[in-house]
């Protein structure tokens, strides 16, 4: 047997700044032009996924590996935004795919395949920093998932293996689990790549391109919005038509270096706007900030918010191995969402340093997408 090698990917960025438009969905395409997803992948993904991203190297060309490496060295503001991109770079790199489900009060649970003849699969490093372990699979893919957590029942969904079946052309596609389509979906289209999408309007339908485009606009300075309203004019092609009964408006545009460029600018400053207006700040820490003489049986952290935070996202970073705790499991919200756990093992007279975001790592959010400004966290142990 191959020896087995995990190695990590140099890459720790944020997916596509598209991404973060909201929850889009995608036209679905006629079944005849879409290959059905490989029987062993089905029966290695868990049967209760709610959420399923399948990513394909295979598809794209020099161009599209350009696009990837542009976003990938874009502006720090993007860096946090989905779990998808780092895992994105590190495979594009493998020529391979992966599927990646997410599964309720299990997390994320990752198929990796590697595209080359080798036993060796590259893996982006934001999944080990949260504990995520490595298991090799049948068929060459490898599997990732959680850290101490017993592994659910697998089994893909007929609903989700229909779903997810793609065409050999797409980069990338995301579907959920009940009523709408597709998520999200890139296309190559003989070097021309493409997204599209199918977002539901909230209410009565009456969406169109000039409030869509006004939507988007609301938080680019007021010096900047013309410009930006006549830019997405001439590169979206947007419809409003009902679908299944559901008012929907359906997006489609370039991935370029033009758009990218708007789009990583746009979020940037939708990001700054809406972290100033809603941040949350830490009210509480256990132990508390500074304190020594803690007890080096200590098993979790616990961090007070002065609001209700996303239970999606945290950042609690390090700047050295030596004096930041081995966390043993993700950490967890509580019911409000203003307490998060971090379960922890230390060690007696060591001082410890933890960074409660640091950019470009912001993950501590506030419900409303507020940004936590960073604090750094510092307690010692006793004997």
């Amino acid at each position: 047997m191959k020896r087995i090698k995990l190695q990590l990917s140099g890459y720790f960025f944020g997916i596509c700044a598209l991404f973060a438009l909201g929850s889009f969905f995608t036209p679905e395409l006629k079944a005849d032009t879409r290959e059905p997803i490989n029987p062993l992948v089905a029966e290695n993904l868990p049967a209760e996924t709610n959420e399923l991203v399948c990513f394909n190297s295979a598809a794209l060309d020099q161009a599209g590996s350009k696009l990837l490496d542009m976003v990938a060295t874009g502006s720090g503001s993007l860096r946090d935004i989905s779990e998808v991109f780092p895992q994105m770079v590190a495979t594009e790199k493998n020529k391979g795919h992966f599927y990646m489900a997410s599964v309720p009060k299990f997390g994320w649970f990752i198929l990796v395949k590697n595209g080359m003849d080798s036993d060796e699969i590259i893996i982006a490093p934001e999944f080990l920093k949260r504990n995520m372990t490595a298991r090799k699979m049948p068929g060459g893919y490898f599997a990732l998932f959680p850290v101490g957590k017993e592994l659910p029942a697998m089994g893909l969904s007929d609903e989700l293996k229909q779903k997810i079946a793609m065409t050999p052309n797409e980069v990338l596609r995301c579907c959920w689990a009940g009523g709408m389509p597709t998520l999200l979906n890139i296309v190559n289209r003989d070097g021309v790549y493409t997204l599209s999408t199918i977002q539901p309007e909230a209410g009565k339908a009456g969406m169109t391109m000039e409030t869509f485009v006004d939507k988007v606009v609301a938080f680019v300075p007021e010096n900047n919005r013309e410009a930006a309203k006549a830019f997405l004019k001439e590169n979206l092609k947007f419809s409003s038509k009902t679908l299944d009964g559901k008012n929907v408006y359906e997006l489609e545009f370039p991935l370029n270096e033009k758009t990218l460029t708007f789009w990583n600018d746009y979020i940037r400053t939708t990001q700054e706007e809406r972290g100033k207006k809603d941040a949350p700040k830490v009210i509480a820490l256990s132990p508390p900030n500074g304190a020594t003489g803690v007890d080096p049986n200590l098993k979790e952290i616990k961090v007070t918010f002065d609001r209700p935070m996303s239970k999606t996202s945290w950042s609690f970073c390090q700047r050295s191995y030596h004096d930041f705790p081995e966390s043993l499991s993700q950490p967890s919200y509580d019911e409000s969402g203003t307490v998060i756990t971090l379960p922890v093992q230390v060690v007696p007279e060591r001082t410890y340093n933890i960074y409660l975001n640091s950019p470009p790592y912001i993950g501590f959010r506030s419900a409303k997408g507020g940004v936590l400004q960073s604090v750094h966290y510092t307690f010692t142990t006793g004997k």
